[in-house]
């Protein structure tokens, strides 16, 4: 199973610059809009568009406050 901690060292690299803390909000209302399977982030860290799909839904949690 995939860690919060290795999810965020791998959006790190793909681009994303949040914190860890921003990385959880927005991997949290990423599964919640979109529940995904493991095997379908794996596939996004291997595509390298995890860092994005991360930054929007960063935003769309900001939005929500």
């Amino acid at each position: 199973m995939v860690t919060y901690e290795e999810l965020f060292e791998a959006a790190k690299k793909q681009g994303f610059g949040g914190t860890f803390e921003e990385f959880c909000v927005a991997y949290n209302t990423f599964q919640q809009l979109k529940p995904s399977t493991e095997a379908q982030v794996r596939g996004m860290v291997q595509q390298e568009s995890l860092a994005d799909y991360m930054d929007k839904n960063l935003k769309i949690a900001y939005k929500k406050l």
